[in-house]
């Protein structure tokens, strides 16, 4: 059994102990961004200014199972080589494909940015850990996947609509996994960062280490004519980082990276055992050590030591 070498995350969405994400009265703006400011802090206000005939349109429960069961599907016939579509076909198999699990905090600043009305792509959207009583808490989680902070991709799309009429969510999905039949086998090796062909909703989409998802819906009439559904959706850790490849070919699940295994649910997909942004790691044997538990030596040691190395045990249900 591997040993998991832990250390405390906290983040402004509450402590480890609560699991409780972020609203909007949480405190974005010390977030670091490598441009501009994050959404969270810029717009306070829903629905922005530029909303005309704005309605709200909250995801309901079925709505985000269905938007993970969708993405999870595409991904696991990308991961087993079933995608016959591409520039030329078929789609090699991934080696290293995540489950993708649905994210709360990802969601809220979807919803924030869809609720401004403007489908164009926001300056800043990154999750995670803060600066805490002048601590900044690094992660160390050196048999764990998931880094404690992450910037955020982005898939936008927005539909026309007649007012009044069911909205059809999975098509801009669909859409955006479509950009597939232009997907050059070298784009897979490598993102290009930039390219003739348009397939950047599509490389985000399987981008193999991005296993978050979120998305924010809103309804308002755009240009004055078409009433408009605009379906925003981030991911994170991010995808389409130019020189890395967009996932690592070979047999599905024989590179699934430490703290993972092969999904029971998805065919193909690597599965994490632990999700440390939910519920799941609060009930999975890991619990918080009084100082007294962690050694002598526990008063010499600086306060980040102190929180990176003994503030998180990790204990077997059997014991010790």
């Amino acid at each position: 059994m591997k040993i998991l070498t832990l250390a405390v995350v906290v983040s402004c969405c509450g402590s480890v102990l609560s699991y409780d994400y972020c609203d909007t009265s949480c405190d974005y703006c010390d977030t670091s961004c490598d441009r501009g400011q994050h959404t969270m802090c810029i717009y306070k206000q829903s629905p922005g200014p530029l909303c005309v005939e704005y309605e709200p349109r909250p995801l309901s429960q079925e709505e985000k199972e269905i938007i993970v069961n969708i993405h999870n599907r595409m991904r696991s016939d990308v991961a087993l080589g079933k995608e016959m579509e591409g520039e030329p076909g078929p789609q090699p198999q991934a080696s290293d494909m995540m489950q993708m699990v649905w994210d709360d905090e990802l969601a809220l600043i979807a919803q924030q940015w869809a609720d401004q009305c403007t489908p164009v792509h926001d300056d800043c959207r990154n999750v995670g850990i803060r600066e805490v009583n002048g601590i900044f808490p690094y992660e160390i989680m050196a048999n764990m996947f998931v880094p404690a902070m992450f910037r955020s991709g982005q898939n936008l799309g927005i539909r026309g609509m007649v007012r009044g009429f069911p909205d059809e969510i999975m098509v801009n999905i669909d859409e955006w996994f479509n950009e597939v039949s232009l997907v050059e086998p070298d784009t897979v090796k490598q993102y290009p960062g930039s390219s003739t062909a348009m397939v950047g909703h599509y490389t985000q989409l399987v981008w193999s280490r991005s296993l978050y998802v979120g998305c924010g819906i809103s309804l308002f009439l755009k240009d004055g004519t078409w009433y408009s559904e605009y379906l925003v959706c981030n991911y994170g850790p991010a995808g389409n980082v130019r020189t890395e490849p967009v996932y690592h070919q070979g047999p599905p699940c024989s590179a699934c990276p430490n703290g993972t295994v092969c999904s029971d649910q998805y065919e193909g997909l690597c599965k994490l055992l632990y999700n440390k942004r939910g519920p799941a790691m609060a009930s999975s044997g890991f619990k918080l050590c009084s100082p007294a538990s962690v050694g002598a030596h526990h008063s010499l040691m600086s306060p980040s030591q102190r929180l990176l190395n003994h503030l998180l045990c990790y204990s077997r249900t059997t014991g010790e």
